[in-house]
């Protein structure tokens, strides 16, 4: 309910972001990351591609954030305020995510041997978790192992009114640009 009427109201701004990521590089418009979801089960994580592609780049071997030359100057922005993340609200409307719960990542950054990340593994991952929402707070840039441990840890004490506050702190975070 939640991911619909955000999808609906967030979609306006679809065709504006397209022809800005369009203008500035070329490419798709839409970007696709094979993640790890509840069960172990694989699918694709749809975003706003904030990158140039690996041709277009000094180091097409490094295709992280850390790279400077990477992310477009339109992705700095959609990535600053999560604009880049609003197309998972289709993930969410095709029941791979739901609106809070632990971050889905790719296969290669999960240690399937680590007990934190077996219990975020059963679970359904969000579009916001506990651990993204400190992260932006604090300014603080978390390995995922660190993530993972918070994210189990909250799972243990979930309740409605948790996942509103979490909710909300992302809200604030995002208005404040960090």
């Amino acid at each position: 309910m939640i991911s619909t009427g955000s999808l609906i109201i967030s979609s306006p701004a679809f065709p504006l972001i397209a022809i800005a990521i369009k203008l500035e590089s070329k490419g798709p418009v839409f970007y696709l990351q094979e993640s790890v979801g509840q069960n172990n089960q694989r699918f694709n994580i749809y975003k706003f591609r904030t990158m140039h592609l690996p041709e277009n780049r000094l180091n097409e071997d490094d295709p992280s954030v850390h790279d400077p030359d990477a992310v477009t100057k339109v992705g700095k922005f959609l990535r600053k305020y999560t604009v880049d993340e609003l197309p998972q609200l289709v993930n969410v409307i095709q029941g791979h995510m739901a609106v809070v719960g632990p971050r889905p990542l790719p296969e290669k950054s999960i240690d399937f041997q680590n007990e934190n990340f077996k219990r975020v593994l059963s679970i359904k991952p969000g579009l916001i978790s506990t651990g993204s929402t400190l992260q932006r707070h604090s300014n603080y840039e978390m390995t995922n192992t660190e993530v993972a441990k918070i994210n189990a840890e909250y799972e243990e004490q979930r309740t409605f009114i948790r996942d509103l506050v979490v909710l909300l702190k992302s809200i604030m975070a995002l208005w404040k640009g960090r």
